[in-house]
């Protein structure tokens, strides 16, 4: 009889290398792994989608095909990817997760427990002004000066207060206090009036910094303008 064809393997899988070989490989993919970060799960993509849109997401400079997630202290129980989501936060009492917990559509940090001023996690994201819709544009430039803080869903577990703050330029830290630190009750939406407007530069994405103390949970951020 023929003798049975060993089936081709993927080239680059390493399946027809030496046995050291494939020992190395698999050595460096569990060293790659280590750094990668183990997001926490999703609520499910039909529960989300059936959520209602933002009445005012029309509006909102942060909106998901705006804006960026630079860097991230912390997000080990919802992602901070959710606070740009046009839609209103939704709720899955029986959505649960053997890793993080309970699954909610917000940001939602590791507890620290620390009150020192220095204790906070932080979100570092860009927003580019190109990416907006045009009709918000305006003969005397792109700005904001209300920022919108919503815990709904979270009562208990929300952040205590919040402040945002504008980076330098895009390879610096925070510089420029945008909103000073400010309180947050659970399980509400927060309406902050700046004490000045804020222009987006032309031509490059702003970098902000967005700060919870000392940890916790926010559903939605939003920047826009009073008029």
């Amino acid at each position: 009889p023929t003798p049975a064809k060993r089936p081709r393997r993927a080239p680059g899988s390493g399946e027809d290398a030496p046995q050291e070989q494939r020992v190395n490989l698999c050595l460096r993919d569990n060293l790659f792994s280590r750094f990668k970060e183990n997001l926490p799960k999703q609520l499910s993509g039909s529960l989300r989608r059936a959520a209602k849109t933002c009445a005012l997401s029309g509006a909102n400079w942060l909106h998901a095909g705006a804006v960026r997630v630079v860097a991230c202290t912390s997000q080990e129980f919802a992602r901070a990817e959710n606070l740009f989501s046009a839609k209103t936060p939704c709720w899955d009492p029986q959505a649960f997760c053997p890793s993080s917990g309970k699954l909610c559509d917000s940001w939602e940090t590791k507890r620290h427990n620390l009150r020192t001023p220095d204790a906070f996690d932080a979100l570092v994201f860009e927003v580019d002004r190109s990416a907006s819709d045009e009709a918000r544009s305006q003969a005397d430039g792109d700005y904001f000066d209300l920022v919108s803080v919503s815990t709904m869903y979270h009562d208990g577990n929300h952040a205590e207060f919040c402040s945002l703050h504008r980076c330098k330029d895009r390879s610096a830290g925070a510089a420029d206090c945008i909103l000073p630190l400010s309180r947050l009750s659970g399980h509400s939406l927060h309406w902050f009036k700046l004490d000045r407007r804020h222009y987006f530069a032309s031509g490059e994405p702003m970098r902000l910094e967005f700060r919870i103390f000392p940890d916790g949970g926010v559903s939605r951020l939003g920047l826009y303008r009073q008029d």
